[in-house]
């Protein structure tokens, strides 16, 4: 059974007002563009996401990174059994595909590299649609397991299902 301290999450999302901004002005940034209203529209997104990263501090995850860069990513897939990734799926009108970073957006094949060939542990990609990320890490990490969605992805949804998970694990007096 997994424990909290084999557990990492990574938000791409912005969690705060200052970051909201930060990501309109970023060229590459798609999701938070989608909130027609602003941050007024945005606000209860990003207040939920800062509320549950919160908690998953509180209950012991060992690694709650925000503001996840690709760098940041590899790290801990380097260092953690579980690393789970909560982000946005772009899909241009050429059909090419990429997840929504921080600081950049990644294709495929580029996310396939940013895993360490001997990882062996969960990647668990929260993002709407990553079919196609999805069938490239099976087909090149055949040792690791891949959780993802077909369905569109509410992050605030699944931030608060990670969270009861979080506590269960958190529970579990047989992995003390």
């Amino acid at each position: 059974m997994t424990r909290l301290a084999e557990c990492a999450i990574s938000c791409a999302f912005p969690t705060n007002r200052d970051d909201f901004f930060t990501s309109r002005r970023q060229a590459h940034s798609e999701y938070v563009k989608r909130f027609l209203g602003g941050w007024e529209q945005y606000e209860a997104v990003s207040s939920h996401l800062s509320h549950c990263i919160q908690r998953y501090r509180v209950l012991g995850v060992a690694r709650v990174e925000e503001r996840v860069t690709a760098t940041q990513l590899r790290a801990l897939m380097q260092t953690f059994k579980v690393v789970i990734l909560f982000a946005h799926r772009i899909e241009e009108a050429s059909g090419d595909q990429y997840i929504e970073l921080w600081e950049s957006k990644i294709d495929p094949e580029s996310f396939v590299e940013l895993v360490p060939a001997e990882f062996t542990g969960v990647i668990d990609l929260s993002v709407c649609g990553p079919g196609m990320f999805v069938d490239k890490l099976n087909r090149r990490l055949t040792r690791c397991t891949v959780g993802y969605s077909d369905k569109p992805v509410k992050p605030t949804l699944w931030a608060e299902i990670y969270g009861d998970v979080f506590e269960i694990l958190g529970l579990n007096p047989c992995l003390d």
